[in-house]
């Protein structure tokens, strides 16, 4: 099923807070996965390329 966005934000904090995970920014944007150039993903491994977080919580429904 699939969630709203706020909703799928709740589970993964939910889940950062059950594995001891700090959440460094929460990004999202409407634009589809399959879309190329995505300006909001391309910010956020910006982010994991400077060193200021090691990695990317994704909510998938599968």
């Amino acid at each position: 099923q699939v969630l709203s966005i706020e909703a799928q934000l709740t589970e993964l904090r939910e889940f950062a807070k059950l594995n001891g995970l700090f959440v460094v920014r929460e990004y999202y944007e409407s634009k589809t996965a399959k879309e190329p150039g995505r300006e909001v993903f391309n910010e956020m491994l910006g982010e994991i390329e400077k060193g200021s977080a090691t990695g990317i919580l994704a909510w998938n429904p599968d």
